[in-house]
């Protein structure tokens, strides 16, 4: 199916659709403080991310952008955390549970399918109490060459569920503890 305006993935790894940029230490996604909730509210839920696709015979698929799918992994790990330090059995695994044990495999095979080769140095970063420093690597130092997020949500705001083509909005709704 070809999409407007959407680049093939394996076309996305081309030079000229590679931007750069440098990743930088954010202490506000170091932390499982409640108080941070909020930036990954719409992902937990998946809220974005998720588009209906027509295929030009009246029918409509509904899809998840793989990159969204990961922060809503990343998200729902993140609150499973929160829930273990709060006392709640999580489980260990899949028997258990079949959300964060399905994030931590689905995140597994997504970072080896990017296989991002980047050679990462050693720097020295605040350590946890004050006047003290760690030697850490951060990836701060690198210069990365990215695939631009800016057409998977110009595909969304296209498709997803605020678009012509979401007008149910029960589809794209991820229901709790699945």
């Amino acid at each position: 199916m070809t999409i407007p305006r959407y680049p093939h993935p394996a076309e996305a790894w081309n030079q000229g659709n590679l931007i750069t940029r440098r990743y930088y230490r954010d202490t506000r996604y170091m932390t499982l403080d409640k108080s941070m909730d909020y930036l990954s509210q719409d992902q937990v839920h998946m809220a974005s991310g998720n588009i209906r696709l027509p295929d030009g015979k009246g029918n409509i698929t509904l899809k998840s952008i793989s990159m969204y799918h990961q922060l809503h992994c990343l998200a729902k790990m993140r609150l499973t955390l929160q829930q273990a330090r709060e006392g709640v059995d999580i489980g260990v695994g899949w028997r258990d549970d079949a959300h964060w044990p399905h994030c931590f495999d689905y995140l597994h095979s997504s970072i080896l399918c990017f296989a991002d080769g980047t050679l990462e140095s050693v720097s020295l970063q605040p350590g946890p109490t004050v006047g003290t420093a760690v030697r850490v690597i951060d990836a701060s130092l690198e210069t990365r060459h990215c695939r631009d997020s800016k057409p998977l949500e110009e595909l969304v705001r296209h498709y997803g569920p605020n678009s012509h083509y979401g007008e149910s909005g029960d589809l794209f709704e991820v229901p709790d503890g699945s």
